[in-house]
């Protein structure tokens, strides 16, 4: 969506979302998508076209996908390779077409791309669907590898329920229909399936032939939807994590005593990186007194990172702490000042032990921000009252030793005129529910893409906010508003 330069990442995320990510990336080994071709050949590949009976196996052949269309079925060695295009390895591999599935219930933006990188090929949806147009747009920033929208009637080989079935995942989906065996037997027969020259290319690369053992079809070594090629590596890492992370236990709040004040700032926020939840958190913004505000957020972050953090902020004060329990260690950190007049000092403790140089001295102005949606909440203050030369101070918390780290705080800003987003406007506004709301960017010096968009509901609170990074779109979003766990 957004392009982002190293020094506004750092300036965002090193406390909130580098020691989040950056472990993310380093434990599920992230790769980027091959959409960057728009060729691709599949070569010596046996497809196995569904037919009345079942499948019919053809002989070893090359399939030619351009655009995202199969092109063409051609004898071995006859289409040539140009630089940049893509080349899979058929050879004693099987080719089928990745089965459609008929959802009931609403969806989000991450059960379509949870259900493309587990090989579901095309969906039909029923139930709640007016947002749908949002919500497709929103995934496909994240990956072009989604099942095709299919017309209300189309046959499915699957059928699926949002509200019972868990994870909008292939092997989910066969497990609530009575087992793969069946999936396989209806995909054989499946004529409007088959591969053919003129359709979107909707198939499942698969190491064994699936009528000696179906369990193979939910294992695939490739999903290619589109010009796009999933190895069964990157399905297997993003779609176990995910599925670890819907078993996420709920953070614990507390019930309120009245209802929520239409204007209170206090809401639980899910996180989705690179298109699956990841997380959550409670945020609460209290008026202290006349002068005094303070933020607290509470958050939890799915496996493998287990991740749990406390973190409180007070303005102008600047006042803030951190306590994080991640990779089975602790770290607590705390800014305050000696004398109402005196730079903060940041204290930071690495398992009870104070780290080398703590405390330290901050420059005047300075902040501790010490989570991602405090950034964002410092930067809507900015609007008025904060001065643009403090800084922003930060956290890498998951080093051997902690470091800390500076950028300069920056303001969002009413988007231009001649400003362009992948994801418009509208289907901004259909994704946070808020039809009104007002829409923010966060610009960087000298780039003409925003790094971060943001959108407030009517009483200018966060609703909605998305930030490029390098390892695929972050995504916090309002949940609804809640009086209970």
């Amino acid at each position: 969506m957004m392009s982002m330069n190293s020094s506004v990442y750092v300036a965002l995320n090193r406390l909130g979302f580098v020691p989040v990510l950056g472990i993310l990336l380093a434990c599920l080994g992230f790769t980027c998508h091959a959409s960057a071709t728009d060729r691709l050949l599949i070569e010596r590949i046996r497809i196995l076209q569904p037919g009345p009976d079942g499948f019919i196996e053809s002989a070893a052949i090359d399939v030619l996908v351009e655009d995202g269309i199969v092109r063409s079925l051609e004898p071995p060695g006859t289409v040539t390779l140009k630089p940049g295009d893509m080349r899979l390895r058929g050879e004693g591999r099987w080719l089928v077409p990745a089965p459609a599935i008929g959802v009931q219930g609403r969806l989000q933006s991450s059960d379509l791309v949870l259900a493309g990188l587990s090989g579901v090929g095309g969906l039909v949806v029923s139930g709640e669907s007016a947002a749908l147009d949002a919500l497709w747009s929103r995934a496909k920033l994240d990956s072009s590898a989604l099942p095709v929208l299919l017309p209300a009637g189309s046959t499915v080989q699957g059928t699926c329920s949002m509200a019972s079935d868990g994870a909008l995942t292939l092997e989910n989906i066969t497990v609530a229909d009575g087992g793969v065996t069946a999936l396989v037997d209806a995909l054989s027969k499946s004529i409007e399936a088959r591969i053919t020259p003129g359709k979107r290319s909707a198939s499942l690369v698969l190491l064994e032939d699936p009528r000696l053992n179906p369990d193979t079809l939910l294992n695939p070594h490739a999903v290619v939807l589109g010009s796009d090629v999933i190895l069964r590596s990157e399905r297997l890492v993003r779609v176990e994590e995910a599925v670890k992370g819907e078993a996420l236990p709920r953070l614990s709040v507390p019930k309120p005593s009245t209802p929520i004040d239409p204007n209170d700032w206090t809401r639980r926020f899910v996180l989705v990186i690179d298109g699956l939840y990841r997380g959550e958190a409670w945020l609460e913004v209290d008026q202290v007194d006349a002068t005094t505000v303070r933020a607290t957020v509470r958050s939890r972050v799915a496996p493998p990172i287990e991740e749990e953090l406390t973190a409180t902020m007070e303005w102008p004060s600047g006042d803030a702490s951190l306590t994080l329990r991640s990779q089975g260690r602790l770290i607590e950190a705390k800014a305050e000042r000696s004398e109402s007049s005196m730079p903060l000092e940041l204290s930071i403790a690495l398992d009870g032990t104070p780290i080398a140089g703590s405390p330290m001295a901050l420059e005047a102005g300075d902040l501790f921000l010490p989570h991602t949606l405090l950034v964002l909440l410092d930067a809507l203050r900015k609007q008025s009252d904060s001065p643009d030369t403090a800084r922003i101070v930060e956290l890498e918390a998951l080093d051997a030793v902690p470091g800390v780290y500076a950028s300069p705080r920056r303001k969002f800003q009413d988007p231009g005129s001649e400003q362009e987003f992948q994801l418009d406007p509208r289907s901004l506004r259909d994704l946070g529910s808020a039809p009104h709301g007002s829409i923010k960017v966060l610009p960087v010096d000298g780039e003409p893409a925003e790094p971060g968009v943001l959108l407030l509901d009517e009483a200018q609170r966060p609703v909605l906010y998305l930030l490029d990074t390098p390892w695929g779109l972050l995504e916090w979003s309002k949940s609804l508003p809640t009086t209970s766990p």
